[in-house]
C-alpha cells in the first residue's frame, strides 16, 4: 500500500507497506475521516483498521463471526466478502458493513459491537446513507432498496429504475439531500 501527498504542484510518495497479515484480497476501502482509519474489507468477509497517520494495522478485526453470531442458527450462511463499508455521514460512530451475499451489518465504531443485522433477498453491490437512520442498498439484479438500519425494516421494496425486467447491476449509490429535493445518482 502506498501513501500520497497531494499538493498544488506535485504528487509524491511518502510511505509504503506491505499488508501481508490480511490473509486474503482487499475488496473494499473506506476512510473514516473522523478517526483517521483506513477500514480494509477483504474476501475472507474481514474488516481491518489501518490507522492513517501511524500505518499500524488494528490488532482488533471485525470478523463475518461477529455477524452470524448475531443471526439465528437456522438462516446463518456465509455471508460472502466484504463490497463495502459505509461511513454514516450523519452518526459519526456508526458504519454499515454490506457483504455480497446480501448481509448488511451495523456496526459501532465506538463499542466496536454490532447494533443490527439486515439481510437482503438479493446480492449486493454496495450501500449508501440516506439519513441518520436510513439507507439504500445497491443489488446485483439492477435493484435498491430503502432501508431503516436501526429497525432492519424495508422502507422501500427493492424498485429497478430503467424497467420492470433485471438488467445490469448498480455497483454504486450516491446519494446527497438538497432543501426538499433527495438525488439518488447511481451507476
Amino acid at each position: 500500500m502506498h501513501f500520497w501527498e497531494v499538493d498544488e504542484s506535485r504528487i509524491e510518495r511518502v510511505k509504503t507497506t506491505v499488508l501481508d497479515c490480511i490473509p486474503s484480497a482487499i475488496t473494499a476501502l473506506t476512510v473514516d475521516v473522523s478517526r483517521n482509519v483506513l477500514f480494509l474489507g477483504s474476501s475472507a468477509g474481514t474488516v481491518h483498521q489501518l490507522h492513517l497517520w501511524s500505518v499500524i494495522l488494528d490488532k482488533e478485526v471485525i470478523s463475518k463471526e461477529q455477524l452470524l453470531a448475531n443471526v439465528p442458527e437456522e438462516h446463518q450462511e456465509n455471508p460472502g466478502e466484504v463490497v463495502q463499508v459505509a461511513m454514516n455521514p450523519f452518526l459519526d460512530d456508526q458504519g454499515m458493513v454490506a457483504f455480497s451475499q446480501g448481509f448488511m451489518m451495523l456496526w459501532s465504531t465506538d463499542s466496536r459491537s454490532c447494533l443490527n443485522i439486515l439481510k437482503s433477498s438479493q446480492q449486493l453491490q454496495g450501500v449508501c446513507w440516506r439519513s441518520e437512520d436510513e439507507f439504500f442498498s445497491a443489488q446485483d439484479d439492477g435493484s435498491f432498496t430503502v432501508w431503516d438500519a436501526e429497525n432492519g425494516a424495508q422502507i422501500q421494496a427493492a424498485h429497478t429504475p430503467y424497467g420492470p425486467y433485471p438488467c445490469r447491476a448498480i455497483r454504486q449509490l450516491y446519494c446527497k439531500e438538497a432543501g426538499n429535493t433527495r438525488w439518488c445518482i447511481f451507476r
